[in-house]
């Protein structure tokens, strides 16, 4: 009935200098008869089901260098409360609520409708190594995000209205935390520095 690229025709012409990733990973979901995706960048798009229509392509912000490149993303997740309906996502390191309804940013969600996915609680530096590329999970009132790269396997839920984080769970135990000693010669040191 209808084909649609990783990158719309109408995008491209729009920012010329936009490539895909490779390979293209996304699966959409369908939620009252609209598609909701993310493209070849990781910009989430809602699409008409029968007719593959474009109802709306979340706003391009530039991120500095690679802004533009292919960024793997799986998915995406719809939430909904009475009115209010939201699309998740991951984009490169940040987890990004928009309006179901207008792709718009949702302002009260962390930054201006987007969370920081490399900072920590626990640590003043960045994670400039983070990586996800699956959809969010929900669950109940979280959003649930695993990680890999320096933190490696760290899984932390953040709260659905607002962003903030509620909880970590560090699946790589620490020298003073239960089931570190079950770790051989020390691993658990490798890996979560990055090295594994």
């Amino acid at each position: 009935a209808w084909r649609r690229p990783a990158l719309s025709d109408e995008f491209r012409a729009q920012y010329p200098g936009a490539t895909s990733t490779n390979p293209f990973e996304a699966t959409p979901i369908m939620v009252g008869g609209v598609l909701y995706a993310s493209n070849g960048i990781g910009l989430v798009e809602a699409l008409h089901a029968g007719t593959g229509a474009t109802i709306w392509v979340q706003e391009f912000e530039d991120e500095g260098a690679g802004a533009l490149t292919g960024q793997a993303a799986r998915g995406v997740t719809y939430w909904r409360s009475g009115d209010d309906e939201r699309i998740l996502s991951v984009r490169g390191h940040y987890l990004v609520a928009l309006s179901a309804s207008t792709g718009e940013l949702i302002s009260n969600f962390g930054d201006a409708g987007k969370v920081d996915l490399r900072v920590y609680a626990d640590t003043p530096e960045l994670n400039e190594s983070y990586r996800w590329r699956s959809a969010p999970l929900v669950v109940g009132d979280v959003i649930v995000i695993g990680s890999s790269g320096r933190r490696a396997g760290d899984v932390r839920a953040y709260d659905l209205k607002d962003g903030a984080l509620r909880w970590t769970f560090g699946v790589i135990p620490g020298p003073d935390e239960f089931g570190n000693d079950t770790w051989l010669a020390d691993s658990w040191s490798g890996i979560s520095a990055g090295e594994g």
